[in-house]
């Protein structure tokens, strides 16, 4: 198994649970912490230099502080290795890489969205618990998913008075309906454990440092006047990049 093979498929379903956009606007400064150490490659458990090799491919060699804006149907992810700006309302989603003053522009159509769900499906639990994070009270969920690649078990401490999570406009994808649908507010933080038969498991912490709820300015999500664009790659039988 490659590792960025790894990192794709065992990332990607935990941040569209925790960087699905907002109907009011919202800035969050949170860090994600991993735990890589349990995981498999080619069905073996990862060695100490492939632990190493894992954690150098990832910002931080795992701890990634992201700081991500969102208004309406707009998502912008700001990392150190690069930013991304998601439009759902156009379908599009731009990279931005700050160090080549670069972007590219991808289509972003809704059975994309749904393949990088792996057909999962998902359930929330309500547990009586209560406290206080960044002066919001927060309640706690247990939330399992399940795929015919991976299953994914944690808590959840959620915000209700803080803007809740939209449908990423998926409405035949139970993971975002159910999530949608019972998770109301906004999660200030997170504990997976994301297990695949043949990756292996993959220990997941995320926490919000901070927010705001100040209006987000429309500049925001634009690109910077002295980026040019570069190609975006395709796969075969999909559809041209979005200009």
């Amino acid at each position: 198994m490659k590792l960025s093979y790894a990192r794709n498929i065992l990332i990607a379903p935990f941040a569209l649970l925790l960087c699905t956009p907002l109907r009011a606007d919202l800035m969050i400064a949170s860090k994600v912490t991993m735990d890589m150490s349990k995981m498999k490659i080619s069905g073996k458990s990862v060695t100490a230099e492939q632990l190493a090799a894992m954690k150098a491919s990832l910002p931080s060699g795992g701890n990634v502080e992201t700081t991500s804006y969102y208004s309406g149907h707009k998502l912008k992810a700001v990392t150190s290795i690069s930013t991304s700006i998601m439009d759902l309302d156009s379908q599009k989603m731009t990279i931005l890489l700050p160090s080549r003053k670069r972007y590219m522009i991808m289509s972003l159509p809704p059975n994309d969205i749904k393949q990088l769900t792996f057909g999962a499906r998902a359930k929330v639990l309500a547990i009586k618990a209560t406290k206080t994070m960044l002066g919001h009270d927060v309640h706690l969920f247990k939330v399992s998913i399940n795929s015919s690649t991976l299953a994914m078990i944690g808590y959840a401490w959620v915000a209700p008075d803080l803007p809740t999570p939209p449908s990423f406009g998926a409405s035949n994808n139970p993971m975002f309906d159910i999530l949608t649908a019972k998770l109301t507010g906004t999660t200030l933080k997170a504990s997976y454990k994301i297990v695949s038969p043949s990756s292996g498991q993959l220990s997941m912490t995320s926490e919000v440092e901070s927010l705001s709820t100040d209006p987000i300015p429309a500049s925001v999500f634009q690109i910077p006047a002295e980026y040019t664009q570069l190609q975006a790659p395709t796969r075969p039988g999909t559809p041209a990049p979005a200009n």
